[in-house]
């Protein structure tokens, strides 16, 4: 017969600060997010002649594989995210307020992000114009409506890009 997973709802839902949290998927969501850094330390792994570390080997096909975590982790992003919204406006009531949504979302993210790019940046920077337009790019978040400089600087940095203009939405 039917074996349940759970023995009861909470076991999946845990509630901090009042929210409720789902732990599985938080815990899978991470684990997308460690074969995203997987697949960006698998591609910054080439030789000088531009083989992989595992080239030709189950390894190689697997690491480079690792990009579709991607879309994983912005689904159960977005479902983890929008799932209080939903609940609100299922039950009739006010929903979270989307202000201190926002306020947090950018605290937690917007100052370790532009630390990260200015070290980068600092130590990579010979004066080209073109460097100062990827960083103006960079710390206002729109390299990704730009193929020329999307990569420069910190390249998986445009996930946190696309990331933050999904908030904005």
């Amino acid at each position: 017969g039917f074996v349940p997973l759970f023995r009861s709802l909470r076991d999946v839902v845990f509630v901090t600060e009042g929210r409720a949290t789902w732990k599985e998927l938080e815990g899978y969501r991470g684990l997308l997010a460690i074969a995203i850094v997987f697949f960006h330390a698998n591609q910054h792994s080439r030789d000088a002649q531009g083989n992989f570390v595992f080239q030709g080997a189950w390894e190689n096909l697997v690491l480079n594989n690792l990009d579709s975590a991607v879309a994983g982790f912005f689904v159960l992003s977005g479902f983890l995210v929008f799932r209080a919204f939903a609940k609100a406006a299922v039950a009739g009531e006010a929903g979270p307020s989307l202000g201190k949504f926002l306020k947090r979302r950018v605290s937690r993210i917007v100052p370790q992000y532009w630390v990260a790019i200015l070290i980068v940046w600092g130590f990579r920077y010979n004066g080209l114009a073109e460097q100062r337009t990827s960083l103006a790019e960079h710390l206002t978040f729109t390299q990704v409506f730009d193929s020329r400089y999307i990569f420069w600087d910190i390249g998986p940095a445009w996930f946190l890009a696309d990331a933050m203009l999904l908030y904005l939405l």
